[in-house]
Parts: structure tokens; C-alpha cells; sequence
């Protein structure tokens, strides 16, 4: 009898615990606020590891955290997944979340707030309250209620037969192994369109991440223009203020040079141009003005 084959699911599994003997709990994990497909993550007792299966079925570590101890995060439990944010940390497991819960809260002393909401916002689909997503779920949903009912329909018909006419066990086998085959490729269809929505999520996600951050350089650009345009206008304010202040301080000097001057006689003030020195004028004196009459050396 030949050996089964392994899926991917059971070879990572395999390896990470190759890898992690002591890990507890092996499990869809990602580190940050996505579940990424086909991630595991090692839960050890001091904290997460978590990889992917490479082409080559090979493990690829993706990345690693520590426990916080003694630290109060919160938790939300939705169906197929549960979001942990504790000490500035993320990170998203697969449906056994509370046993996550338990474990952090048990071993690390950690408490957590649990997010409530109504139970149809856990729903595949409706969690993100996007009305795209909601309508795609509804769609699909309905579709997989569709086909069970026209599953047990088709048992019920198939059982009326059987009261009408006897058939042998083997023919029965055989018209029953097509509609497994049918279900089972309904199935890989219905995981291949839920791994599609959620890789245009992601890579909407991503794209609206990668905006964001242009938008916040843009902004920082702007910023640092402002900055540098106020330096500069600073700077010429300062340069206009400093010419101000030497061009008054050399009127002064102007000035105290002019009050300065002095002239020992009318000859001296008469071979110096200045004659006649009114009075106010720089070089008058009383010495010049023998008569009084507020002007020097008038005579």
C-alpha cells in the first residue's frame, strides 16, 4: 500500500515542531493585525514564532516576538480568528485564540479588555463592516445554503427511489462518488475565492498604506520648505536689523564727532570755512560771540 501524501498544512506542521519540541500550540499565527495565509506560528512559553512552507517545502521564518508579562491588552474574538494587542504588540492567531487567552493569562500574568460586539460582526465577512464585503459574504453564504438544500433534496429523491425499485449496494456507490467529487471541488472553489478576496484586501490594504506614507513625506516636504522659508526671511529681517543698527550708530558717531569740534578763535573757525558759527551750530562758543547776538565771528 503506498504512503499518503502529506499536504502542505501537515508538512509545516511537522517541521515547526521539529523545530520547537516545547511549543505547546501549533497554529495559524501571524505578528502584526493580519492573518496572513498559510502562516504558522510556534507558541512556546516564552513567546510566538511564526513561518511560512517555502516552494521548496522548507520552513522560512517570518518573524518573532516575546511574551509581555504582567502587561493589560485587549483581545478580539471573531469566528475563524482572534486579535491581540498587549504593550504596543500585535498579533492574530487562527480559531484558538482563547486558548491564547488562557495560556497568557495564566502563565504571564496578563489581563485583557474583550472587545464585545454583535455575534454577526464575527461572521467571515461582515467583521470589517465594509458593504462590499458584506454583500460577497451574503452572496456566498446564500450560495452554500442553496447547495445544501439541493444536497439533502437530492437524498430525498434518491430515497424515494430506493422505496420504488431495489438496486444493488455497488451501482449505488458509484452514482453517490461524482456528488462527493462535486463537493469537494465546490469546496477547493469556495477556499480559492476566500484566499482571492483576501489578497485584493491585502493588496488594498497595502496600497492604501503605501499612500498614506506618501502622503505624510509629502507633508513633511512641505513642512521642511515652510521651515526653511521662515529661516531664511528670519535671517533677512536680522541682516535688515543689524544694517539699521550700524547705520544709526555711525549717524552717532556723526554726531558726537560734530559736538566734538572746537575752535579756539575766529581765525581758527574762519581757516576751518565755518565762519560765521551760529549758535547750535557744531565749533560755536561764547568765546566767538563777544557780542551776544547768537552768532560767531560775525564780524
Amino acid at each position: 500500500m503506498s504512503k499518503k501524501k502529506e499536504s502542505d498544512s501537515q508538512i509545516i506542521k511537522r517541521l515547526i515542531k521539529k523545530k520547537h519540541p516545547d511549543a505547546w500550540l501549533i497554529e495559524f499565527a501571524s505578528i502584526g493585525n493580519k492573518l496572513i495565509t498559510n502562516e504558522y506560528g510556534a507558541f512556546t512559553r516564552d513567546g510566538l514564532t511564526t513561518y511560512v512552507l517555502s516552494p521548496q517545502k522548507k520552513l522560512t521564518k517570518t518573524g518573532e516576538m516575546t511574551w509581555p508579562r504582567e502587561k493589560h491588552g485587549e483581545v478580539d474574538h471573531f469566528a475563524i480568528k482572534s486579535h491581540f494587542a498587549i504593550d504596543g504588540l500585535e498579533f492574530v492567531t487562527g480559531n484558538r485564540g482563547k486558548e491564547v487567552q488562557k495560556f497568557l493569562e495564566r502563565e504571564k500574568k496578563d489581563s485583557f479588555t474583550r472587545l464585545i460586539r454583535p455575534f454577526y460582526q464575527k461572521i467571515l465577512g461582515f467583521r470589517s463592516k465594509k458593504r462590499w464585503k458584506q454583500i460577497t459574504a451574503t452572496i456566498g453564504y446564500l450560495l452554500i445554503l442553496i447547495f445544501v438544500i439541493g444536497l439533502f433534496t437530492s437524498e430525498d429523491d434518491k430515497s424515494d427511489k430506493n422505496n420504488t425499485k431495489t438496486v444493488t449496494t455497488t451501482p449505488k456507490t458509484e452514482n453517490e462518488a461524482p456528488k462527493e467529487n462535486k463537493k469537494e471541488v465546490t469546496d477547493e472553489q469556495e477556499q480559492k475565492e476566500t484566499e482571492r478576496l483576501a489578497e485584493e484586501q491585502r493588496k488594498k490594504e497595502e496600497a492604501d498604506r503605501l499612500a498614506e506614507e506618501k502622503k505624510k513625506q509629502e507633508e513633511a516636504q512641505r513642512l521642511a520648505e515652510e521651515q526653511k522659508k521662515q529661516e531664511e526671511e528670519a535671517a533677512r529681517l536680522a541682516e535688515e536689523q543689524r544694517q539699521e543698527e550700524q547705520r544709526l550708530a555711525e549717524e552717532q558717531d556723526q554726531q558726537k564727532e560734530a559736538t566734538n569740534v572746537y575752535f579756539k578763535n575766529c581765525s581758527a573757525a574762519k581757516a576751518a570755512g565755518a565762519a560765521p558759527v551760529y549758535a547750535g551750530e557744531p565749533g560755536y562758543g561764547k568765546h566767538l560771540d563777544r557780542d551776544g547776538d547768537g552768532i560767531g565771528c560775525d564780524r
